[in-house]
């Protein structure tokens, strides 16, 4: 995987197969310190602002971060600013689908290592979630796809909020957890965000409020 872009396409096929301050969660807040903060209102803040090619692409308008996809693919957009050796830290973004369509998704990427791998908690328009586990060759579920009465509809829109401290991991939608996550394979590196459409060739989505906070 190439981490020098700002915006990296993960094969659809991955994806098939895995079928203002605001409090954090499961770590100490007292010592945890922003390392970036966006509500996207400044354009020149450091996501991919440009057509990047006739699939996928991104704005900013109307203080959320815009994007889209023209063919079934998964793309991951980084900005400069979190793309750290970050260990330790909690990150949320709140994330809408803005277009009609079935077999979507929306999620956080993290700990993208120089090998190629990460993490993926990501939401469906079924309103389930899984978290998956790269290990530089493919992704797999390590939590597996399930349905949660806390995930919203996708277009009413979602707050994503992850938590690493050490080797642990918890994922939360709105504020409420959703599962716990014990694994080593990779425990630093940069994160960003992450929307597919796997069941329809056209979708957009928006990202808004991105928060990030480490110790």
């Amino acid at each position: 995987m190439n981490i020098s872009r700002p915006f990296l396409t993960i094969t659809a096929a991955v994806i098939v197969l895995l079928s203002a301050l605001i409090p954090s969660y499961g770590c100490n807040q007292g010592s945890a310190k922003f390392v970036f903060q966006d509500d996207f209102k400044d354009p020149k803040s450091g996501w991919f602002v440009l057509k990047a090619d006739d699939t996928k692409g991104g704005k900013y308008a109307d203080g959320s971060y815009q994007v889209w996809a023209t063919q079934k693919n998964t793309v991951v957009v980084l900005n400069p600013k979190t793309r750290q050796e970050i260990g330790d830290f909690n990150v949320e973004v709140t994330v809408k689908q803005t277009s009609d369509g079935k077999g979507t998704a929306l999620g956080i990427i993290y700990r993208l290592d120089n090998n190629g791998q990460y993490y993926r908690f990501t939401i469906a328009d079924d309103q389930s979630f899984w978290v998956g586990r790269n290990t530089g060759l493919l992704e797999e579920e390590i939590v597996e796809k399930q349905s949660s009465k806390f995930i919203k509809p996708v277009t009413d829109g979602n707050k994503l909020k992850v938590v690493c401290s050490g080797i642990k991991q918890e994922v939360y939608v709105n504020d409420q957890l959703l599962s716990t996550v014990t694994d080593n394979t990779s425990v630093r590196g940069e994160m960003g965000m992450a929307f597919s459409n796997f069941g329809t060739p056209t979708a957009n989505y928006t990202f808004s409020d991105f928060i990030l906070r480490a110790e």
